[in-house]
């Protein structure tokens, strides 16, 4: 059909002129022709595809890794080994199965252990608590400074205990500092397919995955297996040997390249005789496989005398937690169970661990010189009497603890801090 362009009629495809005005058609309007129906596809809906993609992608690779979790528990190792600083923060608890009501009042106790590490700067910090019913009794905080070791009670005591480090302290620990610098640039290879082969041999059915964990049970004499599996495959590996070699002669030579002066951990002299041994290589893997077979023949001894004198030890249930896809170990959880279907306590260690050090710093203008104190018994005994006061303190804020004391010693918490004062002192 053809529109007409002025009065828009539409005429016969043959027509020259509007059969409705007598225009001609030359500038007729042709209609519209509607368009074909296509498939669109929606952002919502390619969202949604390639959402669908990489969740599939994510399940695949967790059952990859689950299929295999003494690999993945090694390579979980291996980067543990390699962090710089860590935090781990480790939580004890008990719980009692049974009827002695004294017992059950354990289950309210709890205890945990802060231990931060900076290998870099040479710090480190352990914070032991002490709870009971989820609330803290005590505190202790120990740790290594830049130039003193220290240890701090809090809600105990306001100040805290130093003890400045001696010239050839601060000397062995900048040497140690130095001499880690340089392992850690050390890039060890070794057959880990062949050692994972080995420990899942070893646990059999006892080590499991899934994503995001590995499961293990564990004995003494098994763990002592492992050991001696893994120095048994070790004497086969020349990956391992051939890295080794290469590791420690390169260590080596670039210290003595850099020229950094060890006076107390060794010399000069002995870095280039340990050099000229690592350069012959028959006198390496001679030495390399002597090594080897000791370690593998002790673990294997003292795995029979495990079993012959501790064979009634517990099994250990260990939980790995990596994360989902991750091999950075996150966690680890140990559960013990001791006793019979009639009595039983289960220990459980529950364990996090952070790429991170978290370590406080000292109030200079807040401390006491542990040398000084050492010399003045009376200050001593104040702070004891200071520490125990506030002990009871916190004891006496807490009620079910208060109970617990009362049942198991028949003390009160006054009488039971002058009885620890009498022993102190």
């Amino acid at each position: 059909m053809k529109k007409c362009a002025g009065c828009q009629h539409e005429n016969q495809d043959t027509n020259a002129f509007c059969s409705n005005c007598g225009a001609p058609l030359d500038n007729a309007v042709e209609p519209e022709s509607p368009k074909p129906a296509g498939k669109s596809f929606s952002k919502a809906r390619i969202i949604a595809v390639v959402a669908a993609i990489v969740f599939l992608a994510i399940v695949i690779k967790a059952i990859a890794v689950s299929a295999n979790p003494a690999m993945r528990l090694l390579k979980g190792l291996d980067r543990l080994g390699k962090m710089d600083a860590f935090t781990v923060t480790s939580t004890l608890s008990v719980n009692y199965k049974g009827d002695d009501d004294d017992l059950k009042l354990i289950n309210q106790a709890g205890a945990s252990l802060k231990t931060a590490v900076n290998l870099d700067k040479m710090l480190a910090e352990v914070t032991g608590t002490l709870s009971y019913d989820k609330k803290t009794v005590a505190e202790i905080t120990a740790g290594l400074g830049e130039k003193e070791v220290y240890f701090a009670l809090p809600k105990l005591y306001d100040k805290t205990f130093t003890y400045r480090l001696d010239k050839q302290v601060r000397a062995y620990i900048s040497e140690i500092q130095v001499l880690l610098k340089y392992l850690r640039e050390a890039d060890v290879q070794y057959d880990r397919g062949k050692y994972a082969k080995a420990i899942a041999e070893v646990l059999d059915d006892d080590i499991k995955g899934s994503p995001g964990k590995v499961m293990l049970t564990l004995d003494g004499d098994r763990l002592l297996d492992i050991f001696a599996e893994i120095f048994e495959v070790a004497a086969d590996d020349e990956v391992l040997m051939k890295s080794l070699r290469k590791n420690a002669k390169n260590a080596i030579e670039k210290i003595l390249k850099d020229k950094h002066e060890f006076e107390l951990l060794f010399d000069e002299e002995d870095l280039e005789y340990v050099l000229e041994y690592l350069q012959d290589d028959d006198d390496f893997e001679i030495a390399y496989m002597y090594i080897v077979r000791e370690m593998k023949d002790s673990f294997r001894y003292l795995s029979r005398s495990f079993k012959y004198y501790a064979d009634d030890i517990p099994e250990l249930d260990v939980t790995i937690d990596f994360g989902l896809l991750s091999s950075n170990i996150r966690g680890i959880s140990i559960a013990m169970e001791i006793g019979d279907s009639g009595e039983t306590v289960v220990l459980s260690l529950d364990s996090e661990i952070s790429r991170k050090a978290s370590i406080g710093k000292i109030n200079t203008k807040n401390t006491v010189d542990i040398e000084d104190l050492m010399d003045d018994p009376a200050e001593l005994e104040d702070i004891a009497e200071t520490v125990l006061k506030n002990l009871a303190k916190n004891i006496k804020s807490n009620k079910k603890l208060v109970n617990a004391i009362d049942d198991l010693t028949g003390m009160d918490v006054d009488d039971l801090m002058d009885l620890l004062m009498d022993e102190i002192f």
